[in-house]
């Protein structure tokens, strides 16, 4: 096989694993994110005291879980865009392998109008500086986490309140 032919499917092959992980990434943020969404529910619906506390346990480590499955396709995701990236400038494929200056010219067509907006403004300075939409979901895993270990330590705070028979005077 000529070598054109090998970077050829490397980089299809490269491609689709990139792909691939994204579209896992979703799938697995999707399951979590129901998955906590599901546990606050019961939360806010089971009266059961011992009940609530187990949920929230389990919310805690559900969205620690989360959070590390995100981290952990993250990585995979990177791995798989350098790859592209870099076998697509051995294939001079523009689309994947253009420089920063090359995006950031092609950024510059957002907020020309003068007319704009504050609202349409503020938008289009915020596609300039091209967030990562994993990255947040990564954020939102650790908030859900800071969230749920705050729930737990309610439920444990609220048991030894109503449980400690120790008096402070």
């Amino acid at each position: 096989m000529p070598i054109d032919e090998t970077l050829k499917l490397e980089f299809e092959t490269a491609r689709k694993n990139r792909k691939f992980e994204i579209e896992k990434f979703w799938q697995r943020a999707n399951y979590f994110l129901v998955l906590n969404t599901a546990l606050a529910v019961g939360i806010f619906t089971i009266k059961s005291t011992l009940a609530t506390f187990l949920i929230s346990c389990f919310g805690v480590i559900a969205a620690w879980l989360w959070f590390r499955t995100n981290v952990g396709a993250r990585y995979w995701q990177i791995f798989w865009e350098a790859e592209v990236h870099d076998l697509a400038k051995k294939l001079n494929v523009k689309s994947f392998s253009m420089t920063d200056d090359e995006i950031a010219n092609r950024q510059m067509r957002f907020g020309r109008s003068r007319k704009s907006s504050l609202v349409r403004k503020f938008v289009d300075a915020e596609v300039k500086k091209g967030h990562s939409v994993s990255y947040n979901m990564i954020l939102l895993s650790i908030w859900a986490f800071l969230a749920w270990c705050l729930v737990l330590l309610y439920f444990i705070l609220s048991f030894l309140i109503d449980n400690c028979s120790c008096s402070l005077a």
